[in-house]
């Protein structure tokens, strides 16, 4: 048998974020092409090195061509920098302009410059040209005209922005502009804060996390401090911790009506109830499910439309997340096995091997050389051995792991 490993990896986590996938509209990709060839930056500010950096990462993701960096002026120069940074901007007769974009703002303009088509990247300071230089990217990314630019801006959010119509714009941005991608993926993220609160803090348990990743009550760990028991008084009676007057009265910290809410199970926001109160497990909660079944319904099955490894519709958009094996078999080969205790005996063993491609009567051996044992067999029409024997295998135990190798061979 051939085995052939190709390591897959991962994408970093500035590519979550800042992803440059190849245009795939040849007509913009031509317009880009042609106005996007030089980078001249002045690297007197370190804002201005990053803004290099980046604009250099981001022309050759989306073009996958890498721009020239040089004090060279040429048809398609972008130039970066501020007035006190650029003698070019200082000659371009744009102060006034400039002077209106504050600290933080800037100026994206499209200008000839010595006979040469250029965009220029301004503002009063590093910062500015900085943040100027990643909206003219998010320009690129959403495939806009850039021959004609003209903008001045502060930034600034816009307050009626929906969550919907940011989801939409930054996978835009990051992914692709497939409409049928968009709404998949826009869904998975709306609703993705809530799959995290189910999944490390269902109904106000909060922390619910593996020790050592991040602090978080096991109950395999020993601490006192972190364990469920102590640290969500979780007991015969039932789970949470009471944080009410009778309690620890965390809940008195907030305005007598707020504290009034939090202090029964009946008024308590069901995201707070165990955050604030101790409750029994047979609860009623409003579902009608019980605190144990609402409980595991929010870890359990609320998460499987929430997680886009476990939702179906990311398989078709979420591609190969970990190491991929490819193995080239022969004609015949060991496409399956079991050996094991037989049940209730500790002192019989017994499975099967099961050949692919095999005709009758292939020799398959088994060898567990600790326990002194070489068996032989033959497989039937289907390629299947069965076997049974005696044996006194050291059993398996927290204090003693005890494992044996086993060696299954064809001719």
């Amino acid at each position: 048998m051939f085995a052939l490993v190709l390591n897959v990896f991962a994408e970093s986590g500035y590519e979550l974020w800042m992803r440059y996938n190849k245009i795939d509209d040849k007509v913009v990709e031509i317009e880009y092409n042609k106005s996007l060839k030089n980078i001249l930056i002045n690297f007197t500010l370190r804002s201005l090195n990053v803004a290099s950096v980046e604009l250099n990462q981001a022309i050759t993701g989306l073009l996958s061509l890498k721009p020239d960096n040089n004090n060279t002026l040429v048809d398609g120069t972008i130039i970066v920098g501020t007035l006190a940074s650029s003698d070019i901007i200082r000659n371009l007769n744009i102060s006034a302009e400039i002077a209106k974009t504050g600290d933080e703002g800037f100026l994206i303009k499209s200008t000839v410059i010595n006979g040469k088509s250029c965009i220029v990247i301004t503002s009063n300071r590093g910062i500015g040209a900085l943040y100027g230089s990643f909206h003219f990217i998010r320009l690129l990314q959403t495939y806009q005209p850039i021959s004609k630019l003209n903008t001045l801006e502060v930034p600034k959010l816009k307050s009626d922005y929906t969550s919907e119509e940011l989801a939409k714009y930054w996978i835009k941005m990051a992914f692709t502009h497939d409409e049928t991608f968009i709404k998949v993926i826009s869904k998975m993220m709306l609703q993705s804060r809530e799959t995290a609160v189910d999944m490390r803090g269902a109904l106000g348990l909060n922390h619910i996390m593996n020790y050592a990743t991040h602090y978080g009550p096991g109950p395999w760990y020993k601490d006192k401090r972190w364990d469920a028991i102590e640290y969500h008084r979780a007991d015969e009676f039932g789970l949470g911790v009471n944080r009410t007057a009778t309690g620890s009265n965390v809940a008195g910290q907030y305005a007598p009506e707020v504290a009034r809410l939090f202090s029964k199970p009946e008024t308590c926001p069901e995201m707070f109830l165990l955050y604030f109160n101790h409750v029994s497990w047979d609860y009623k909660m409003p579902s009608g499910r019980n605190l144990w079944e609402e409980l595991l319904y929010h870890y359990y099955n609320r998460k499987v439309d929430g997680i886009p490894a476990m939702n179906f519709d990311w398989w078709n958009y979420g591609g190969i997340l970990r190491d991929v094996f490819m193995i080239e078999t022969p004609t015949t080969y060991i496409s399956d096995y079991k050996v094991q205790l037989k049940k209730s005996s500790p002192d019989l063993i017994q499975g099967y091997v099961k050949l692919e491609g095999a005709t009758a009567a292939q020799l398959v051996e088994i060898a567990i050389p600790e326990l002194k044992i070489e068996l032989k067999l033959t497989t039937n029409k289907n390629g299947l051995a069965a076997f049974e024997m005696k044996s006194k295998p050291a059993l398996w135990e927290p204090c003693n792991p005890k494992l044996y190798k086993v060696a299954i061979t064809t001719n």
